[in-house]
């Protein structure tokens, strides 16, 4: 049968570039099995797929999924598929919010507008939930090709969520950063030692002592699992989802506004 489904670029003015998103408009009628199947078959990082409200508290129902896995949440997903929806109709013109459900519950976005078309919108993300500090920082370096001195001295190796849990490593500099390869052998090992099951989001505060920051991340998220592992972990890039950057800044004792 027929299965519409728009084709975004995120955060980006220009086509072709920024964070690809497929959002599928009418999912009603396929079951999850189907939707991590479109999804694999599509091989963007993220999908979407939106359905009937299932909460008073929401104006849609939206699941997320991973060519692997299907997500609690995710940022550029959620702000590419409001897009979708204020073009598709969904969303009426002026609209001040839009409440998504996703697997974490109610999201709201706040909409800003240029007469009938969608200007801006801004996703609020959770409450950052802090989890333990790893201690073994030279084991950590090494699953990124770098020496326990690589790290900022000053800052912990730390488990945060903001939806979606990451281990977040303080890198020195930028440097350091751009230098990093992920070691799948060394990533198996102290993740099954430590007893996690996360990426890895780098990062580092570049100047020192200001608000910027230069950041990568696994791509495949939480999605290492087995012998998969290998290829997901040489996909490390630039990443610029907003859920991300704003449980950085809250790790580094910043505020962000939620977007």
């Amino acid at each position: 049968m027929p299965l519409p489904y728009l084709h975004y670029d995120v955060f980006t003015g220009e086509a072709l570039v920024g964070n690809q998103l497929a959002v599928f408009t009418d999912a009603r009628g396929l079951d999850t099995s189907k939707m991590q199947r479109l999804a694999r078959e599509m091989n963007f990082s993220e999908s979407t797929f939106i359905l009937p409200p299932e909460r008073s508290d929401t104006d849609i129902r939206m699941r997320i999924f991973t060519p692997m896995n299907e997500m609690p949440m995710a940022g550029h997903p959620t702000i590419g598929s409001t897009f979708a929806l204020a073009y598709s109709g969904v969303i009426r013109p002026g609209a001040a919010r839009f409440v998504f459900g996703l697997n974490i519950g109610p999201v709201p976005v706040d909409l800003e507008w240029n007469g009938d078309g969608l200007r801006f919108a801004w996703m609020t993300q959770s409450t950052p939930a802090f989890g333990r500090i790893i201690d073994d920082r030279a084991a950590v370096a090494a699953t990124l090709g770098l020496a326990a001195d690589d790290l900022a001295p000053d800052l912990p190796v730390k488990e945060i969520s903001c939806g979606v849990p990451f281990l977040f490593v303080p890198i020195r500099d930028r440097r350091a950063v751009d230098r990093a390869m992920s070691d799948a052998a060394a990533f198996r090992r102290f993740m099954s030692a430590a007893g996690l099951e996360l990426a890895i989001f780098l990062f580092s505060i570049d100047p020192a002592g200001s608000s910027e920051t230069r950041h990568r991340i696994v791509q495949a998220l939480a999605e290492l699992r087995g012998p998969d592992v290998d290829a997901l972990l040489r996909r490390l890039s630039e990443d610029d989802s907003p859920a991300i950057a704003h449980t950085a800044r809250a790790l580094l004792g910043g505020r962000a506004p939620a977007q």
